[in-house]
This record gives structure tokens, C-alpha cells and sequence, in this order.
């Protein structure tokens, strides 16, 4: 068989002559739903469309995944490249911080393959790892993109903390940032700045919670497609199983490179120990005749004052022992209907952050929460996940959810181990109704699938 020759002459796209890409066409695809309009009607159609362009173009992070499948496939190939490796000038270093030998581990992974995801379960220190990653390349500048403000401004914090001198932070309106060494912004920010400005300003980009990369198309492409540079770096606690959003991270980024599980982290002694509780939802058969999940989710959910006691009965018994307690929520009139009810019928004070919350009202309650000076926050999704909760002693699952991503990103709110505390306590609930009975099924295979129950 004629030999395969693999082209590359940046850090953002390969290619292969024409002739070749019906060989690739099979691994360089993703499943999109269409519609067909029909006489009376519109047909749900599902199909595989290529992600190799009609000219043999494909993007660079998919470039080992070509090379497995070529060389399992026994087809003969050659890579010629002509973009260079950007080289270390010294050893992994964090300031005040002893770096142990899995991060050490992750931090030489991302060095020598230098594009690729480090996944790490939450409280494992990502942070860290970006840390060490700048450090040994300390005449280099670096951007690490984050997709929201509260976790941009987290790592700011944190890489000041650090010592690290000439940070800026872009978002909320500020784009300034020529003459600084590391940048962090937000995606929506970096979206509204020219692309020659700092496509070529920078040689390393780290993707903090890299896991939101989640289409071929969007912001994280309008940014990434134009940054031809020799180290991307994805950080997360979470990858997407298959599918579009798969494809998209290890095409703008790059395969798994290193990954340390929660029970992993938990047997290094780095993680805190798990205590899951499973609660049943008593049955209510006025839901039986429910006929949408809209409904069905109000119903049960939002506004089921036997379900919403239960919660609150449970984080009130914590609380009175002196515990910290975070309760999840996915809806914003869910978590005021929870609120409402601590106050009235347990006399226990809430606080509630949702999106609308605003950023220094956040920080003085996530503040309160890890003091127990607020034992017991009601948090929506903006919360589950990038919040360091270090003393955190209960998570509660108050808004039911199928996704493996929300789950364990909630879960790892608590994960984290500290001198006061080396044990958080899960508590889930099991519905019994239609739609939010198989969300519990699929939790409940994730638990088991993660070693957690």
C-alpha cells in the first residue's frame, strides 16, 4: 500500500493529500442530527459528517489519533513536520509548594508531548500544575483561558499569591494587557478582542476546565484556530465520554496525557474519603399523569415541598453538628422555594448564589461558607465546579442531573483534603418518576463507575 504522508507545517493544522482522506474519513467524523424537510414535515435525520476538509486539512491535536489508527490499521506512513518544540529552561517550580511526584509526573507529560489534557479529579490542584508548567518556561508568555469570571478571577488570585510577576486578568470590559508575562481571561472576553493582537503575543495557552470546549465551532475555535503555537495544555476533572465535544477537545488541544481518578487521589492520601447517602423520594401518584419533563420538573422538583423538606431536614441536622453544607441546585426558583423554606419552617439562614449574584457578593459567601460562618449555601450551577471549597463537610444533590460532567464536578466541591477535615459526605436523591427516575439510574452508574459506591 502506498505510504501515507502526514503534513505539518503548523501548530493548528495537518494534512494529507487528497487521495488518502477517504482512509481517514472513518476516524475524522462526528455525528450531527439534520432535518429534511418533507411534504408536511420536518425528518429528524442523524449522520456522520467529516471533520477532514476536501483539501486533506484536519486540526493538529488530532494528529496521534491518526498516526494510532494508521499504524494499527498496518498502513504505512511518514510525518513530516516542520514546526518546533518549545524547549524548557528549568525544573518545575511552585513558590511556598512542595510539588509531588504525580503532579511532577503530569507537569513532564505536558512538557514532552506539549499539547494535551492533564485530568486531574478536583482537589487534586490544577492550579498547581499550571504553576509548574510556567515555571519552567520562564521567558515565555503564557495565557490560561478560563470559560467564567469567578474562576478567572480565582486563578488571578492564585498566580499573584504565587509571585508571579506581570499578571493580568481580562474580563468585565478590561483588554489591556501588552508588556504582561501571564494573561488570564475569560473566553467571552478574548472573543472581543482582534486576533492579531494576541495571536501571536503568546507560546503557551493552559485551558482551565478544558472540558467546556464542546463543539468544532464557537468561541473556544474562534480563539484556539488562530493561536499557532507550540504548547496547548488542557486542565480538567472531566472529559466528555465521545461525540462533537470529544472530537473538538482533542482537535484544539490534544489526546489525555496523564489523568489521576478521585479513588486514585483518594488512596495517595490526597483526597478526602466519601461518604455517599442515598435517599428514596417518597412517591406522590398526583405525578403519574404528568406528560412533560418541563412539568414533571416543577412538579417534583422545584415545588415538592415533601422533597424540598427532606433536603433541608438532612443539611439542618448537619448543620446543628456543626457541619458546612452546599446544596446544589439547577434551578433558580428551586433554590429560592429551598431558601424560603430553611427560614420558615427550620429557622436556619441561607445564603443563595445563582448567575445574577454578583462577584463580590460570591466571594464574601464563599468566604463565610469555608469560615462556617454561613454553614449552610445554596448554590446554582456556577458553583459546580472551579470553586475551591476546602472545609466544605456535606454536598447535597438538591437538582437532579444525568450528565457524568455536572456530577462530578458538583462532587468535587468537597473533595478537597485539609488538616481540619479528611472525610465529605454525599447525599443524593432518588426520584421515582418518569424522566428524573432514569437521571438517578444514570447517577448511580456514574457512582459506581468512579469507585464511589
Amino acid at each position: 500500500m502506498e505510504k501515507v504522508t502526514i503534513t505539518q507545517t503548523d501548530h493548528v493544522f495537518c494534512s494529507v493529500g487528497v487521495e488518502h482522506i477517504p482512509l481517514l474519513v472513518p476516524i475524522l467524523s462526528v455525528k450531527r442530527t439534520i432535518y429534511i424537510q418533507r411534504p408536511f414535515h420536518k425528518e429528524k435525520k442523524t449522520t456522520l459528517v467529516p471533520v477532514i476538509t476536501k483539501q486533506g486539512s484536519f486540526l493538529a491535536g488530532w494528529l496521534p489519533k491518526v498516526c494510532e489508527f494508521l499504524s494499527d490499521s498496518k498502513i504505512p506512513f511518514e510525518v513530516l513536520s516542520s514546526v518546533e518544540n518549545l524547549n524548557p529552561e528549568a525544573a518545575p517550580f511552585v513558590r511556598g509548594f512542595t510539588l509531588r511526584e504525580d503532579q511532577i509526573k503530569m507537569i513532564t507529560a505536558a512538557i514532552q508531548n506539549q499539547r494535551g489534557v492533564l485530568k486531574a479529579a478536583t482537589g487534586l490542584g490544577k492550579t498547581v500544575l499550571a504553576l509548574g508548567l510556567l515555571s519552567c518556561f520562564p521567558s515565555s508568555r503564557a495565557l490560561i483561558l478560563c470559560h467564567s469570571i469567578t474562576i478567572g478571577s480565582q486563578t488571578y488570585k492564585k498566580l499573584v499569591d504565587a509571585g508571579i510577576e506581570r499578571v493580568a486578568l481580562l474580563a468585565e470590559g478590561n483588554k489591556d494587557f501588552l508588556n504582561a508575562q501571564v494573561v488570564v481571561a475569560t473566553r467571552q472576553t478574548l472573543t472581543n478582542i482582534p486576533s492579531k493582537k494576541y495571536k501571536d503575543y503568546f507560546k503557551i495557552v493552559i485551558l482551565d476546565e478544558c472540558h467546556h470546549i464542546s463543539s468544532l465551532t464557537g468561541e473556544y475555535q474562534q480563539i484556539l484556530s488562530q493561536m499557532d503555537i507550540p504548547i496547548k495544555i488542557g486542565l480538567t476533572a472531566t472529559i466528555p465520554p465521545e461525540g462533537e465535544a470529544r472530537m473538538a477537545l482533542e482537535g484544539y488541544i490534544g489526546p489525555i496525557l496523564e489523568e489521576i481518578s478521585i479513588l486514585e487521589g483518594q488512596g495517595l492520601g490526597i483526597l478526602s474519603k466519601h461518604k455517599l447517602k442515598l435517599i428514596p423520594v417518597p412517591f406522590n401518584d398526583g405525578f403519574s399523569d404528568i406528560r412533560s419533563y418541563r412539568e414533571m420538573y416543577d412538579n417534583a422538583v422545584v415545588n415538592n415541598r415533601a422533597r424540598n423538606r427532606l433536603i433541608l431536614s438532612h443539611a439542618h441536622k448537619r448543620v446543628v453538628e456543626g457541619k458546612s453544607v452546599l446544596i446544589l441546585v439547577t434551578n433558580i426558583a428551586h433554590g429560592e422555594n429551598l431558601q424560603k423554606m430553611a427560614l420558615n419552617i427550620f429557622n436556619m439562614k441561607t445564603q443563595f448564589v445563582h448567575g445574577a449574584t454578583k462577584m463580590d457578593c460570591r466571594e464574601d459567601v464563599k468566604e463565610a461558607l469555608i469560615s462556617k460562618e454561613a454553614p449552610c449555601v445554596i448554590a446554582s450551577v456556577i458553583w459546580k465546579e472551579g470553586v475551591d471549597l476546602p472545609n466544605l463537610d456535606v454536598i447535597i444533590i438538591g437538582g437532579p442531573n444525568k450528565g457524568e460532567i455536572p456530577v462530578l464536578q458538583g462532587l468535587g466541591r468537597g473533595l478537597r483534603k485539609t488538616e481540619e477535615k479528611d472525610s465529605v459526605e454525599i447525599v443524593d436523591f432518588l426520584d421515582p418518576y418518569r424522566w428524573l427516575a432514569e437521571h438517578s439510574i444514570r447517577r448511580l452508574s456514574i457512582y459506581i463507575e468512579q469507585g464511589l459506591l
